[in-house]
């Protein structure tokens, strides 16, 4: 499956439907004066992708509509993807749904049918592209055919398709900035970096989890730790190796946890640490570093711990 098109309609100042065709060239710049909606661009297509929706403090989802009209009649912001996809892969995102138990029976007739009953003999009418929509005011996905006739199916058949797709990463001229503290907090609410780090301690050990740490022992949590900051810093470690984007060699991140006791909150806290040719420890934020090593963390970060991972295999 792969993304060939996207289409903006209705995002802030983007009446559209404007199409960004991404299927023949890998590398699509974006040049224009100040102000003539190039961010626009690329933020609407990084909302897209739910899974992006508590990531760059959700700026994206924020004034998306037109700001400079007053219509309150207006069309909802609503953004499409063209994907290509084939028939078998249709399929098992058919059957992925009906074993996740989400999708709620359709009546035919009075008979219920599953996702994959209610498909499957499409085979000669499907061209192997879907274009799926998603409503930014409401936040849901659809399938925009004809041939598929049962929304309470398609929305959820949609979704699974966007969890196994590509990432969509936008940086926005580094601001999206990297708490040195970050809250741990289950549910709204809570950071995109917490969603981050929950899939570093996932991905270090499947029984690991950043919300078990505040009931853990102090030894045990601090075992737990040790191991995330080994599998942390070898991944950041071996993609230094490939940007250099500086003459430093001796950096290493620092998580740790730490505990409010009068207010009964817990934190993750973020250091970097610099060595000296003398063999002395240096601690900053990750803010304090270059623009290089700030981007190249949040690029690293988001691509290697994206939170998708653990929604597309849930």
């Amino acid at each position: 499956m792969r993304y060939k098109k996207f289409i903006i309609q209705n995002y802030r100042a983007i009446n559209g439907p404007l199409e960004i065709d991404i299927a023949k060239n890998s590398l699509i710049p974006i040049i224009g004066v100040n102000e003539c909606g190039k961010t626009t661009i690329l933020n609407a297509i990084f909302s897209f992708d739910s899974n992006n929706d508590n990531l760059n403090d959700g700026r994206h989802l924020q004034d998306i509509t037109n700001l400079y009209s007053l219509n309150q009649n207006a069309p909802n912001p609503r953004i499409s993807a063209e994907i290509e996809i084939s028939f078998e892969e249709f399929r098992k995102i058919l059957k992925d749904v009906d074993k996740d138990k989400k999708v709620a029976a359709v009546p035919v007739d009075t008979i219920p049918i599953t996702s994959e009953k209610a498909y499957s003999r499409l085979k000669k009418q499907f061209n192997n592209t879907l274009t799926i929509v998603r409503d930014l005011k409401d936040k849901i996905y659809s399938i925009d055919d004809t041939i598929f006739k049962y929304p309470e199916i398609n929305t959820n058949v949609a979704a699974k398709i966007i969890s196994k797709l590509p990432y969509l990463l936008y940086f926005d001229d580094f601001r999206d900035s990297v708490d040195n503290k970050v809250e741990i907090l289950k549910g709204p609410g809570n950071s995109g970096w917490l969603d981050i780090f929950e899939t570093l301690f996932n991905d270090t050990d499947e029984s690991f989890s950043v919300y078990e740490m505040p009931k853990m022992e102090e030894r045990q949590r601090k075992t737990v730790l040790a191991k995330v900051n080994r599998k942390l810093n070898e991944k950041l470690t071996r993609e230094w190796q490939n940007f250099r984007l500086d003459d430093t060699d001796a950096l290493e991140i620092l998580l740790q946890y730490e505990e409010e006791v009068s207010s009964k909150r817990s934190f993750l806290k973020l250091d970097v640490i610099e060595k000296d040719a003398g063999g002395d420890s240096h601690y900053f934020f990750v803010r304090d570093r270059s623009k290089g090593f700030y981007w190249f963390f949040n690029f690293v970060m988001k691509l290697e711990f994206n939170p998708k991972v653990i929604k597309s295999s849930d």
